[in-house]
């Protein structure tokens, strides 16, 4: 059975750790900037954006490929090459991308075998194709954006151009692109040698299990992005007056871990190590008086909040400075607390849901583990009313009403981070049928869900439009693009593009392309 090898390799202005694929390869600065295939075990071949027309034609095959429903797409973690197929591959190449049925995922099968993800350490454990070492190196110069260059006494005078952050194009250094796409072409050797030495793995039942999880991480979470973003606001403000109050007990940032430790221990705290279960431990012991040593407690949070310090009850003495300091830092340790900017974040960017999060066949048992946000382990609340809590930070809430109205802002947005993830309709995505009348198109939408107002006139009237973008009739506001593929249903978002051929709508889109 004839199979397709799928390798990319990108240039994006987007951090894809921080982001996670799918919001990367959505980003407007991501691009294809090459492409290795291959049929079977043949050799692979090479895409870059300098071919000419002649150089093209050899790879319509492999395009024509990737239009054939019957052909499988082998890549090693596939869900990447899927969400750059669903996103760029019409714009790079004018092709319908596969169905996410299609793909098959060389890093799935490791896992079931209970082998390296990684494909150099999969490569070198099973004694296959070694990947080169200087493929980091390329993707740093080709991929990323570079730092500023710094003058040298070989080259004291640096171009306008190179004092700020700056790209490296293919054609900057193009005998070190050819080391790229030697680099790619390699990736797919590698892969091609992992689906055959697996093969024993590559099963049904695998296969369904694997293509059941991509279509939940390509359907994503919703959350409530405007909710995030001022719980964001909330922490960025509440942490300025936490940071404040350290610097002043200690006169260090938060982020000096090494010179914290060292301050610590030289006022009152016993341990070697700044780990969160180590300083819980030391913040849980009943504090002694420096000044009486009296064993009893010696205040309250409020006292911290207020004074910074532990007085004691007997004496009026402070406890150990370090006391009053590591409590201040453990407030914006919240590990619910990070995962506020991780939503915002890994969101979107066209709408309000996080994809790409669960890793199938993440554990050795077989059970899927998680990435980017790390739903699995959300905080449960700590206060009684976090629902109220958060109704009123969707509202707006002020940092000084919240802190009145609940607690520590900290811990109260902590307590409500579950809330964040909603399970509401999919209002932004719309069902759309094409048919033609006269040779004209027309398009009428369905809304998944409670069909909303216009957002400019409040009109509830039905939604219309042509082959361009879909709008209310009565004041003709432009509401979604769309496209449609050959008249079939399908699902679009806000954001997709619309391309009107002789043979039809075509559609364009990072989710509803898949007919």
């Amino acid at each position: 059975m004839t199979h397709l090898h799928l390798d990319y390799e990108s240039f994006s202005l987007a951090d894809i750790t921080e982001v996670g694929g799918y919001r990367y390869t959505r980003a407007p600065t991501t691009e294809i900037i090459t492409a290795a295939m291959a049929f079977n075990n043949e050799e692979p071949v090479i895409w870059h954006p300098y071919m000419t027309d002649a150089e093209l034609a050899v790879l319509d095959p492999y395009f024509d490929a990737l239009e054939d429903p019957s052909i499988l797409v082998y890549a090693h973690h596939a869900q990447f090459e899927y969400a750059m197929s669903q996103a760029l591959m019409w714009k790079t190449w004018g092709i319908k991308p596969p169905a996410i049925e299609r793909f098959r995922c060389t890093m799935s099968l490791a896992r079931r075998a209970a082998l390296p993800a990684k494909l150099e350490k999969l490569s070198e454990f099973l004694g296959t194709v070694v990947k080169d070492a200087t493929g980091k190196r390329l993707i740093r110069k080709f991929s990323m954006l570079q730092k500023p260059d710094k003058p040298t006494k070989k080259n004291p005078v640096i171009p306008p151009e190179r004092q700020v952050p700056y790209r490296i194009y293919p054609k900057d250094d193009w005998e070190d692109f050819q080391r790229f796409m030697d680099y790619c072409k390699q990736d797919v050797r590698a892969e091609q040698e992992v689906a055959r030495r697996l093969a024993y793995f590559d099963e049904p039942i695998n296969n369904v299990n694997y293509t059941l999880h991509e279509i939940i991480n390509a359907r994503g979470v919703t959350v409530n992005v405007k909710a995030l973003q001022h719980a964001q606001k909330l922490i960025d403000e509440e942490t300025e007056i936490v940071s404040r109050k350290f610097r002043e007990l200690t006169g260090l940032d938060f982020t000096q871990t090494g010179a914290v430790l060292t301050w610590a221990r030289e006022n009152g705290y016993p341990y070697d190590d700044l780990q969160a279960a180590t300083v819980e431990k030391f913040l849980e012991e009943t504090p002694e008086c420096a000044t009486c040593h009296n064993a009893g407690q010696t205040g309250t949070d409020a006292d911290i909040e207020i004074e910074g310090i532990l007085s004691c009850p007997s004496c009026g003495g402070t406890s150990a400075a370090a006391m009053p300091a590591l409590r201040l830092r453990a407030s914006v340790s919240y590990a619910a607390i990070k995962k506020v900017r991780t939503m915002l974040d890994c969101v979107g960017p066209e709408d309000n849901r996080i994809r790409g999060m669960l890793n199938h066949h993440g554990a050795t048992t077989g059970r899927s583990t998680n990435s980017l946000v790390q739903f699995q382990n959300m905080k449960r609340p700590t206060i009684d009313n976090s629902e109220s809590a958060y109704r009123d930070i969707c509202n707006g809430i002020s940092l000084e009403m919240l802190r009145f109205c609940y607690g520590d802002p900290l811990e109260v947005i902590s307590s409500c981070v579950r809330h964040f993830v909603e399970d509401t309709p999919m209002t932004e995505s719309i069902t759309l049928k094409v048919w033609e009348n006269g040779g004209n198109y027309k398009a009428i939408s369905e809304f998944c869900g409670p069909q909303p107002p216009c957002h400019i006139c409040g009109g509830s009237g039905e939604y219309e439009g042509d082959y361009g973008p879909v709008s209310c009739q009565p004041c003709n506001s432009r509401l979604f693009d769309f496209i449609d593929f050959r008249g079939k249903r399908v699902f679009a978002d806000d954001g997709d593009i619309i391309e009107k051929r002789e043979n039809g709508l075509h559609l364009i889109s990072r989710e509803g392309a898949n007919l």
